[in-house]
């Protein structure tokens, strides 16, 4: 059910200050991603694009004002760009051939049935979308040589081209149509532009060193709604348009989490997006049903590592600009206080790892311009050195410290393929440990530090691989039912007993454990809502952290008081 709406007045509002912000509601919160809305014309039922099925993008369909949602397109090949025709009976939308990546413009009944092709020829279209009057659409067509906006009829649906792209580079995004049917909004290259249906050049209307994208412009055709990094994160912003230029942008929302696809109701007074739910630490017992978050931050937080001790936990966080590495206790912020700032320098920082009987943390250092290099920490911020250079442009990632805190255990390319290396003991001898035909990744080890856990392709799913140290035939560990899915990121129980792993259907992350004596696996957290990933031990084994998050719901704003003069 929908969350009850906090009705805003417009009294005593007066005219538009900068800095003010609409009130915003949550509307979905049950799946792990909702998002790319358009409202029918007459303002009763949102259609929406979701995974919530079956772990694909499909069509759906809800009451604005409460109710259960109702499939109409699912299955194989994402759905994207929902467009209400002007009597509210049908909604176009684009669908993506999983096999060849090509997309279609499709049009179905809002009540419900087979999905009929549009019928554009064989193009590969995208962004489909009504004119306000319904007599056009509009779309972008793609081939090796070019990408081209174009409009069409629907009564013979013959293509005349507005603006065209040659090379095989960006191809435009996003029409979206003045109320007058006089020209379209979209995106290309981080600006936005106006293509005029009178033909002409087309106009460009931002010149920003940040990326703008996803326009959407209001049913009086004299607002536009976009989204635009300029802050550091994808936010929503308003500008009125005279259908020759923008005037002064006004933030619609200021949120530390991505926002998205912005979407106005027919009477032009609410503004509908798509924002991510920040990245969390979180702990749970083993066989508990309630996670407890530890990180209190308006930033995402992730990567978590424990202690060897299992009083702190290492994590990473873009809290001051660039990703960072920080620690806290273990009872969590909240409980203890602040994290405090282990790393500061130029670059990024990435994928702690605690040694278990050291003090030392390994991470993945990141600088513009060159390959990802492993260095090493402590929880005070000294920093203890450098353990690889960067191979050229071939990071290293996802370090894993051995058992002895002797030896780490990494991912990189620096071979030319995806493999896992080890750095052994105080020579730092360098070698690789494995390196199949398609390649692995996510290393751990076993406690008795002879053997390594690793991810690879096998057959049509990537699962887990055990292999002896001193080389040897690799032994598989893990293998889901589901096509297409990959296990990864595991570590080994403190006992020895126990893997924990994440395991990523159809694009959901969850964990799950497997008993290494007997080889069964079973889910340990699951989360319709969203991605668990990053999983590491207590010292005692009863207790995992762990990054959770990223789920993707629909929002709505009252923008009534950003459009005063």
């Amino acid at each position: 059910m929908f969350p009850a709406i906090v009705a805003i007045t417009l009294a005593g509002c007066g005219r538009y200050s900068p800095g003010n912000l609409p009130q915003t509601t949550v509307v979905t919160q049950d799946a792990a991603w909702d998002g790319d809305m358009a409202v029918s014309p007459d303002g009763r039922t949102l259609a929406f694009v979701s995974d919530r099925e079956d772990g694909r993008r499909g069509l759906f369909v809800r009451p604005i004002k409460g109710g259960a949602p109702r499939a109409l397109v699912t299955g194989p090949g994402d759905v994207s760009r929902p467009s209400w025709s002007r009597d509210g009976r049908k909604i176009l939308f684009t669908r993506l051939d999983p096999n060849s990546g090509t997309g279609r413009a499709l049009v179905v009944d809002a009540a419900g049935g087979t999905p009929a092709a549009l019928g554009l020829g064989g193009f590969d279209v995208r962004d489909a979308v009504y004119s306000p009057d319904g007599t056009r659409v509009a779309f972008v067509t793609r081939t090796d040589s070019s990408s081209t906006l174009a409009e069409a009829a629907v009564a013979d649906l013959k293509p005349r081209s507005l603006y065209v792209v040659e090379g095989p580079g960006e191809a435009p995004t996003h029409p979206t149509w003045r109320k007058d049917g006089s020209g379209l909004v979209f995106a290309w290259k981080g600006d936005l532009w106006w293509a005029s249906s009178a033909s002409g050049p087309a106009v460009q209307l931002t010149t920003t060193p940040a990326r703008e994208h996803a326009p959407s412009l209001s049913p009086n055709g004299n607002w536009l709604a976009f989204v635009s990094d300029s802050t550091g994160e994808d936010n929503a912003w308003l500008a009125q348009f005279d259908g020759k230029a923008l005037g002064a942008w006004r933030p619609a929302t200021a949120s530390f989490q991505p926002v998205g696809h912005p979407a106005w109701d027919p009477k032009g007074r609410t503004l509908w997006f798509d924002r991510q739910d920040p990245w969390v630490v979180a702990a749970r017992t083993v066989g508990a049903d309630v996670a407890d978050t530890l990180s209190s931050s308006l930033f995402d937080s992730r990567e978590p590592a424990m202690s060897g001790d299992g009083s702190q936990v290492a994590f990473s966080s873009p809290r001051v600009g660039p990703w960072r590495l920080w620690v806290m206790k273990a009872e969590g912020e909240a409980a203890s206080g602040p994290a405090r700032q282990v790393t500061d320098d130029n670059g990024s920082d990435r994928s702690p790892d605690w040694g278990r009987s050291s003090a030392q943390i390994v991470f993945v250092h990141a600088l513009q311009g060159a390959g990802d290099e492993l260095e090493l920490t402590d929880a005070s911020g000294s920093r203890l050195g450098t353990l690889t250079q960067p191979a050229g442009m071939a990071p290293d990632r996802t370090p894993a410290w051995s058992p002895d805190a002797r030896s780490v255990a990494f991912g990189s390319l620096r071979s030319g393929a995806p493999a896992v290396w080890v750095i052994e003991g105080v020579s730092r001898q360098l070698r690789a440990v494995a390196e199949p035909p398609g390649g692995a990744t996510d290393p751990s080890w076993q406690n008795d530090g002879r053997s390594l856990i690793y991810a690879a392709p096998a057959g049509e799913r990537v699962g887990l691989w055990l292999v002896p140290l001193a080389g040897g035939t690799p032994t598989l560990l893990t293998q889901d039912t589901i096509e297409g899915s990959a296990d990864g990121r595991s570590r080994v129980s403190p006992d020895g007993t126990r893997l924990v792993f994440t395991r990523q259907r159809r694009g959901d992350r969850d964990l799950w454990l497997l008993d290494l004596a007997t080889g069964e696996a079973r889910a340990l957290v699951i989360n319709g809502r969203g991605q668990d990933d990053h999983a590491d031990w207590s010292p005692d084994g009863r207790r995992l952290v762990y990054e959770t998050g990223g789920a993707v719901n629909l929002y709505r704003a009252d923008v009534r008081p950003l459009l005063l003069r």
